[in-house]
């Protein structure tokens, strides 16, 4: 997942970066940190998006 997916994710999910930590169990700053592509995106963020997004029927994107 790229930084950019996950921004997108994000936004189709309707979260802020505070929501979307809360979901993933991190920080707002861990989030904003990965969609700048400052840290890196571990697989199993990227799937626990991919859970959120398919809980959402949003999947895929």
């Amino acid at each position: 997942m790229t930084p950019e997916q996950l921004k997108q994710a994000r936004q189709a999910l309707g979260l802020y970066q505070q929501a979307m930590a809360d979901e993933l169990g991190v920080s707002r700053v861990w989030v904003g940190l990965m969609e700048r592509g400052e840290k890196e995106i571990e697989p199993r963020t990227a799937l626990a998006v991919e859970c959120l997004l398919r809980r959402a029927g949003k999947w895929p994107l």
